[in-house]
């Protein structure tokens, strides 16, 4: 449900799910890596740069979609890319995290 909101946009919406999600999971285990990554997208197109960052650069160790965090991270923008969906960010997030050969823009 809140990868759909976050695909057809209402992110404000998909923020609330998943900062939802993230409190409720995170006093227990990180077994749902990809709430954290889902929070961070949302936190990106909500214009929330600083607690978007913090996440996708602090979570490097954990396994999303059965590859490592980067490489899911940088296969999420690029399916946001393909849909049209635009952001300053996301080669700046690539490069960081040493991801940038991945990403499907002009670089």
């Amino acid at each position: 449900m809140g990868w759909r909101l976050i695909l057809n946009k209402p992110f404000d919406e998909a923020l609330k799910l998943f900062e939802n999600g993230v409190s409720i999971t995170q006093k227990s285990d990180n077994s749902y890596p990809f709430l954290f990554s889902n929070l961070a997208h949302c936190y990106l197109f909500t214009n929330n740069f600083e607690k978007a960052s913090n996440i996708y650069y602090n979570n490097t160790d954990l396994t999303t979609n059965q590859m490592p965090w980067a490489d899911a991270v940088v296969t999420d923008f690029n399916q946001f890319i393909d849909l049209g969906f635009k952001n300053e960010h996301y080669l700046e997030i690539a490069k960081k995290l040493k991801k940038k050969k991945l990403l499907k823009i002009d670089k």
